[in-house]
């Protein structure tokens, strides 16, 4: 109880202070399609590039505003799939410490992983091709440039580990 009361005060302490009244609170700026993952540094943005790569094809309002659309649905079926694979990770675990687990049950749920996993990268690949297919061709080529080695594909498309 007493280090959970300590954890509680040192969280505290390591709070931010809040913005003083009349004040807005700091908040990042927009920074583009696809820039939601910032933890994960500049997932978005193409190696040693100064801007990201969507500032870099001048891309039409048009067009930012459809890829954005693509990588929202993208994004929303993903958070449905992870949930769903989670879920059956759960079921995978609570079998496998069963007295006497069933191993077509564990077969089955994984099956079902394998199956939702599948869908995960397969909607990946098909993001990538979908905004692609917003771009002109010299956007596209200009993208692949941006991406040296593996390339646009299998950087955006969830191929590499």
């Amino acid at each position: 109880m007493l280090c959970a009361v300590l954890a509680g005060q040192f969280l505290l302490m390591a709070q931010a202070p809040p913005p003083p009244p009349g004040e807005p609170a700091l908040q990042a700026p927009y920074r583009g399609p696809g820039y939601w993952k910032p933890h994960r540094g500049r997932r978005w943005a193409s190696v040693g590039a100064a801007e990201p790569w969507w500032e870099q094809l001048n891309l039409t309002p048009s067009q930012m505003q459809k890829i954005n659309d693509i990588i929202l649905e993208h994004r929303q079926e993903a958070i449905t799939l992870r949930g769903e694979r989670t879920r059956l990770k759960s079921q995978l675990e609570a079998e496998l410490l069963k007295k006497d687990p069933s191993m077509s049950k564990i077969k089955s749920i994984l099956k079902d992983i394998s199956e939702v996993e599948y869908k995960l990268r397969l909607s990946s690949i098909e993001m990538v091709f979908e905004v692609e297919s917003v771009l002109t061709p010299q956007q596209k080529q200009q993208l692949m440039t941006l991406f040296p080695g593996m390339g646009w594909r299998t950087r955006f498309g969830n191929l590499r580990k």
